[in-house]
Order: C-alpha cells, then structure tokens, then sequence
C-alpha cells in the first residue's frame, strides 16, 4: 500500500455506515494533506480539471439570483412565534424555514435538545424592528450569510443553520459559496436532492467524532470537518459533490448497492468488508474501498473528469449517465450546456397554456391519490391538505404527457432529451403554485380525493383486522385470562353497564396485545397510518383502527361467553366478601350498638383481601357499598348481620 493511503482513508464517509454524534478536541498534529494527495491517484479530478470542467458552476448565486428565487418560492401570509420571535403576515414557507434552522435537536434533526434551545429575541433583539423571516435572519447571520443559508434549504432540502444540529459550527459566507457551487453542480433533474431539513453543516472547530482522526475531511450525513476547510475553493467544491454523490444513490433507490452496480466490479461482501474483482477497473484509489465509495468517486470524475472516466471505465461512465445523469454528459459543453431561462419559461408557459385550455372533470382512485399525495394528510384530512393534492393530482396526469411536452420543446428549440425534459417539468410546480387561477380550476376538476382517503383509511384498517377472527375466534379460555383487568374490575363499583364494562376489558387487550406484538407474540396485527398520511396522524389513525378492532371483538359470541364468566367470577368474589365480613363480626365489640355510619365503614364497606383482585387497597372504603349498607342497615333499629339473600341484591345492583 502507498504511503498515505492510511492517513486519507477516512476523507469520507459512507451514507450507510452508523455515525455516532459525540465529538472530542483535535489534539492530532496538521498533516498536510494536499501534499499527500499529489502522491497519489486518490480522487477522479483535481483542482484544474475541476476548474475546466464543461458546465462548471463558476460562481454563487448573485444577490439577485438569491432574492429572485427566494420570492419565487415565498407566496402565502400568515403570523406566528418561533423560539421567541413573532412574524406578522409573513410566508409560510418562510417561518417553516426559520422554525427549523432555529430549533436545537440532536446532530441528526430528529430528537429535540431542550438544553440547547435558545431565545432568539433575547439573544438578538429582533422584535420589533423586524417582523418578517429574511430580515430576522440577517440580525441572526448578516445579509450576505443568512440569504444563501435560506436559498440552500429553499432549493436544496438542506439546513446549514448551526443552531439545528448538536455539535455545529456557523459556516463563513465564503464557506457557503463553496457549498453552493458544489451542490449545484449537480444535474438539475437531481435538484431538490436533501430531504426534509436534512444536515448538512460545518462540524464544531476544533473537535471531530469520536472514531474519525484530524485527516477525516466530510461525511455524508452531511457533516464538514477542520480538514475540508485547508482544501483549495475547487477541491471543497469537489468533496461537497462527492458527499451529494452518496445522497443521490439514496434518492435513487440505493443505486449504489443494486445488483447492476455491485456487478460492475463484481463487489463481494464477507463480514463487514467489501472486495473487487482485482481486474475490475476502478476511476480511483479511493474509490476501490467499497462499493459506496465507487459509486461516489465514479459520479465525481463522470462530473469533473469525464473524458478521462469514459476512457479508463466505459462501462461504468455508461451506467453513470444512464442511470444518473439521463445523458447529460460533462465531456463538452453542449453536451451539457443548460437551457437558457428564456427557452425554459418559453416551454413552460406552453405546457401551462396547454392545461389550462384542456382541463377537465377527473376522477382519481385510491391508488392514485396514494402515489401522488403520499405523506401528506393529517387525519382527518383538512381543507388545505385537499387542494394540494387535487393539484399535484392534475399536474401530474397534465404535465406528463409525451406529446404535449415534445410541441413545447420544440416550441422553445430545446432539443428533446431525457434531461431537457426534467428540466423543465421541474419547474412547473412553482409557476402552477404561484397561478392562483390555474390552481382554483384544477381543484375544481379534480373529483373524488376525499371518498379516496376514506377508501385507503378503510382499507387499512380492515387489513389490522386478521381475516380468521371471523371464522375462529379467540379461544374462550385463553380470552378470559387475558381480560382478567383490576382496572375494569373495579368499575363494577360504579354500577356501569355491562356493554361499558365489557369494552374496558377489550381497550385493555388490544393495548396488552399491541404491546406483545413488539415481541411477535400478539395476536393483532401491528398498526401503521397508510404512506399517505403523516407521520403526526398516526395517533388519531390508530384510535380508529382500535375502535374499529373493538366493535369486531364485542360482536363475537366469544366476547359474551367470556363476559359472563368473568361476571360470575366478580359476583362469586363479592359473596366470598360478604362471608368474610360476617365472620368479623364476632370479634367487634359492640357491633350491634354502632350507628349504621360507623357499622358499614368497620364492616361490609371496608375493602378486604377478597376484593384486592378488583382494583380496590384492602381496608379502604368502597362507596357504593357504605351507601347501599348504610340504607339497609338503617331500615332496621338494631344492626343485623346480611343473609346471602340480602347480599345477593347489593350485588345484583352491579353490572346492569
């Protein structure tokens, strides 16, 4: 092995590998890594054939570039607090975006860090002076700084805010600038690539993970280390593609670990560690350690080397523009070349015109309102919610048809690609979200999304319902143990009806048995909300699959049988009780000279052994026993020892 090799071996990480989020200091002395990487053929470009790339993204966004799509995405108005900052007619888009960059969670965005929450009015005085989120940001990071942090999340999916995520360090502007160009080096039809709020931020200075060492350059959670910041503007560029490189795979289906891609050099994985084909042809060094890495280096060098990649590796260049790039290729410029804003809204407007002119009433089934509104309804599904499926529903069915796109390139005389066609496709639902006329007649047409979502809520809970449970139902025996519940045994006490009392003990098996079917022994099917709805809904899904599984239980003859046993058993418990009691009785003195009062509270009232199995601390008063024993001990002038018969109408009263 090279010299070298060992110290590069962590410059990135896998998407797939477990990261652990705590950090120590860097107590590594500087090595000089661009020295190294002269030695070596470590990655598939380097700074000048970075710079001389076809296509190259040369420079960041402009201010106007910035402010222009920004606005574009920003329609709508509403107020709100977040983390201590009131907004007044401000974008939704917007206060979403200032909400997650402001919230403190752990380095992965998932699980809030109350500890590290800040008040960003107190820390920034922001109110009054500034009511609206781009001007709140700016006291937060300055102009320049705050306005790419918003356009990255705006158009990428990425969070960049150092407030977000445990153990972040605030990039500089021209850290940022670096970031962009990287990113948007990618082909546009892989545009927005992060998901929803996804990392992608400078790790703290000065310290790094625990299992990485000084040398360790970026991962692809994503997270930028003290190493990246040494590297020359092109080589940041270059590391920032190669770690996308690992996030388009997972936007692609885990491209890069499907049987086509593994067979390209025939990977084989033994353990936790991955060999080649020793005669395979591999773009780099660093490329040759998995699969992952192969993948990653080899979109690098397609994007910076291409001409060098197609020559050394033509079966993976073809892969790579195939099922990547959809033949965009880097190798000259009008291979390349993006279609200009003119052509491109010419096109679009001609797609646009084209909908408006051929609208018309569309029912839409189950199905297809699932694939196209997937993790998108609250339950009960609301107004809003509705729209926007109806519109994404006739966007869809509109936009895609082949005829209609190919009259709109030719239109725009954009040659009629793959690529092209993403394009500009990609960009119709901004201008559809921003034509509210469009918009209101696409609602109107589209029919039959709300019997849908019931359909698919239907569905799935009756699939929660096993199938046998109609034909054989639970095992009486079995059933009468389960149900066997101080809780609902208690309420016998409060004379509720038998129907009420019987549905307590069900509520009871199917959260006893939801739990159970953590560890494969319930007998239930686990419940999951349909991909349709959010993750929120689950909880208001799922009481209604239990009520649904609740009515099913309390029709079958099972449940009466059961009931009945568990009736007797109670009534059985109670006559034990009034034995018992009786039996006291000769051990008080003066029982028979006692107010009725003090008579039932020292007696039948008073919670015995007997009754511990019903939910009741024994010795403690029961109150529906000193009322009844109380009035029948005061129809009397003398106290009186209950016969079974006398008994037998206390507890009778019980379970009407």
């Amino acid at each position: 092995m090279k010299s070298g090799i060992l110290i590069l071996a962590l410059i990135s990480f896998s998407a797939w590998a477990q990261v652990s989020n705590d950090c120590v200091p860097l107590n590594v002395p500087t090595v000089d890594i661009k020295d190294l990487q002269k030695l070596l053929d470590w990655h598939g470009a380097n700074a000048e054939q970075i710079e001389k790339a076809p296509c190259k993204t040369v420079n960041p966004p402009s201010a106007k570039d910035l402010d222009d799509f920004i606005k574009s995405k920003t329609a709508g108005s509403a107020n709100a607090q977040i983390n201590g900052v009131n907004f007044q007619n401000e974008s939704p888009a917007l206060i979403e975006a200032f909400k997650n960059f402001t919230t403190a969670k752990d380095g992965f965005g998932i699980f809030p860090e109350p500890d590290l929450q800040k008040n960003f009015q107190v820390d920034y005085k922001i109110n009054p002076e500034c009511q609206k989120v781009r001007c709140a940001m700016e006291k937060i990071w300055g102009k320049g700084l705050s306005e790419k942090i918003l356009y990255l999340n705006l158009k990428h999916h990425f969070n960049s805010s150092e407030f977000a995520f445990q153990n972040s360090d605030r990039f500089t502007e021209a850290e940022m600038n670096d970031v962009l160009m990287g990113i948007e080096d990618l082909p546009a039809h892989l545009i927005p690539l992060g998901k929803d709020n996804q990392r992608l931020t400078h790790f703290k200075r000065g310290y790094t993970l625990k299992n990485y060492d000084s040398n360790v350059v970026a991962n692809a959670v994503v997270m930028l280390f003290d190493s990246w910041d040494t590297e020359p503007a092109r080589e940041k560029q270059y590391t920032i593609f190669h770690e996308s490189s690992h996030n388009v795979s997972s936007k692609l289906g885990n491209l890069d670990e499907s049987p086509e891609w593994l067979a390209q050099s025939s990977w084989v994985k033994t353990g936790d560690n991955w060999t080649a084909d020793p005669n395979a042809c591999q773009i780099t060094e660093y490329g040759a350690t998995n699969p992952w890495e192969d993948f990653a280096e080899s979109m690098s060098t397609y994007r910076y080397n291409a001409q060098a990649f197609k020559t050394k590796c033509p079966k993976k260049y073809e892969f790579i523009k195939t099922k990547v790039a959809k033949g965009i290729e880097y190798i000259e410029v009008k291979s390349c070349s993006p279609i200009s804003e003119e052509k491109l809204k010419l096109a679009q407007n001609s797609i646009l015109e084209k909908i408006s002119d051929s609208l018309h009433e569309q029912t839409f089934s189950a199905q297809e309102v699932s694939k196209a509104c997937a993790d998108s309804f609250s339950y009960p599904p609301k107004d809003e919610e509705m729209k926007k499926c109806s519109v994404k529903l006739m966007t869809s069915g509109q936009t895609n048809s082949s005829n209609r796109i190919a009259e709109a390139l030719s239109l725009a005389q954009i040659p009629d690609t793959q690529a092209n066609r993403d394009q500009v496709l990609s960009g119709l639902g901004i201008l559809i979200a921003n034509d509210e006329a469009l918009k209101l007649k696409m609602i109107e047409k589209a029919k039959g999304i709300p019997e849908a979502i019931e359909s698919i809520v239907k569905t799935s809970i009756s699939e929660a319902i096993p199938k046998e449970m109609a034909n054989k139902p639970l095992d009486s025996e079995d059933y009468s143990w389960r149900i066997y519940q101080e809780a609902c045994r208690a309420q016998v006490f409060q004379a509720i009806s038998k129907d009420d009392f019987a549905h307590c003990h069900l509520k009871t098996i199917i959260k006893k048995d939801k739990d159970s079917e953590r560890w494969n022994s319930g007998y239930f099917s686990a419940y999951k909300a349909p991909p349709l709805f959010k993750a929120e809904a689950l909880t208001a899904l799922e009481a209604k699959r239990d009520a649904a599984l609740e009515d099913h239980l309390m029709s079958q003859e099972t449940t009466k049988v059961a009931m009945k046993k568990v009736e007797a058993e109670i009534k059985e418990t109670l006559s034990w009780h009034n034995r018992h009691e009786s039996v006291l009785l000769y051990e008080m003195k003066d029982w028979k000279k006692k107010t009725p009062e003090e008579f039932c509270s020292l007696t039948y009232a008073k919670s015995s052994n007997m009754l511990s199995s019903m939910g009741v601390k024994e010795g403690t008063p029961i109150p529906s026993i000193q009322d009844w024993c109380v009035k029948k001990q005061s129809e009397k002038n003398r106290r009186h020892e209950f016969s079974d018969e006398e008994w037998k109408e206390y507890t009778e009263s019980v379970l009407k």
